[in-house]
C-alpha cells in the first residue's frame, strides 16, 4: 500500500494544473475579446464618422463577439418617408450590421457598451472566490449554460436538478475516500499562490 499511496500522491501532486488551466483560460479569453470588442467599437465610429471601411470586413467578427456576449439580435423600430406616405417597419440590428442609419447605430453602439461590460465582467469574476465556489458548488448547471441550453425551459431545470444530486452524490461519496489526496492537492495549490 505505500506504492500505492505514493502514486496517488504523485498523481494527486499533479492535479493542480487543472483549476490553474481554467482560470488562465478565462482570463485569457475573456481579455482578448474585450480589448478586440474595443477595437472594433473604434473601427464602427470610425465608419460612422470618418466613413472608414474597416468594419465591414469585421462584421462576422464583431456579430460573433456579440452573440458570445449574450447579446440578441433586436428588430429596431424604422420610419421611412417617401413622398406623402409613411411607412414603420422593424429591421434587424444583427443583419443590417454595420449600419449608419441612426437609429441603428444608436442600438449598435450601445450593443458595444454592453459587450465591453460583458467581458470586463468575466475578466474581474476571475479573481472572485465567489464566483468560483459557485462555479463548483452548481458545475451541471454552468455546464448546461456553456453548451447554449435555455435554462428556463422546465425540462432542462430538470436535466440541472437530477445532474446536480447526481453531482453531489458523486461528490460525498469520492471526498472521505480521496480526503487525504484532496489535502495535498489543496496545500500545493495554495504553495503556487505564495
Amino acid at each position: 500500500t505505500n506504492y500505492y499511496e505514493k502514486e496517488m500522491y504523485q498523481k494527486m501532486n499533479k492535479l493542480w494544473f487543472i483549476p490553474i488551466s481554467v482560470f488562465l483560460f478565462k482570463l485569457i479569453s475573456n481579455t482578448y475579446y474585450f480589448f478586440r470588442v474595443k477595437t472594433l467599437s473604434r473601427h464602427y465610429n470610425e465608419f460612422l464618422y470618418k466613413g472608414n471601411t474597416q468594419i465591414l470586413k469585421e462584421a462576422s467578427e464583431t456579430l460573433e463577439l456579440f452573440k458570445r456576449a449574450k447579446i440578441t439580435d433586436s428588430n429596431i423600430p424604422l420610419v421611412k418617408k417617401s413622398g406623402v406616405l409613411v411607412q414603420s417597419m422593424n429591421v434587424s440590428l444583427f443583419l443590417n450590421f454595420p449600419s449608419q442609419v441612426r437609429d441603428l447605430a444608436s442600438a449598435t453602439v450601445k450593443a458595444f457598451d454592453f459587450a465591453e461590460g460583458f467581458y470586463l465582467k468575466n475578466i474581474k469574476s476571475c479573481f472572485n472566490p465567489i464566483y468560483w465556489i459557485d462555479l463548483i458548488v452548481f458545475a451541471p448547471k454552468h455546464i448546461f449554460l456553456y453548451l447554449g441550453f435555455d435554462t428556463n425551459k422546465v425540462f432542462i431545470k430538470f436535466l440541472i436538478l437530477f445532474f446536480n444530486f447526481i453531482f453531489w452524490l458523486i461528490s460525498v461519496l469520492i471526498i472521505p475516500v480521496f480526503q487525504d489526496e484532496i489535502k495535498v492537492m489543496i496545500v500545493n495549490l495554495l504553495k503556487i499562490f505564495r
